[in-house]
């Protein structure tokens, strides 16, 4: 059980990686103060980002208006290159989901 949640806390932070590198191209200061501003009017804290990605992109959307398809983009493709993921690049909810998809099965390989 122990291993399970630490796993689940790897993962985690493996994503809440891509979200800060996809979204270091606005600037440190920025992405910091972008993150504070949905915590406090959305809701959203970052260690809930992975397990709330539309949450966290609606938030966002407030926030940058159309600019956010392009940091989203930016994100995703951070997930799809930490997880080795190939393929189109989706919304960042369904690469979450593929992303976890691809943890459980490395996960499951490595326990046998």
């Amino acid at each position: 059980m122990e291993s399970r949640k630490l796993a689940q806390s790897s993962f985690e932070d493996k994503i809440l990686g891509c979200v800060d590198r996809g979204m270091a191209s606005l600037g440190e200061s920025a992405r910091q103060a972008i993150l504070w501003h949905i915590e406090r009017n959305s809701h959203v804290k970052r260690k809930e980002i992975p397990t709330k990605p539309k949450q966290f992109i609606d938030a966002l959307k407030v926030m940058l208006g159309p600019g956010v398809y392009l940091v989203e983009r930016l994100i995703v493709r951070e997930v799809h290159l930490a997880f080795g993921i190939a393929g189109s690049l989706e919304s960042f909810g369904g690469a979450v989901s593929r992303a976890r998809g691809v943890w459980r099965e490395r996960e499951e390989w490595t326990n046998k």
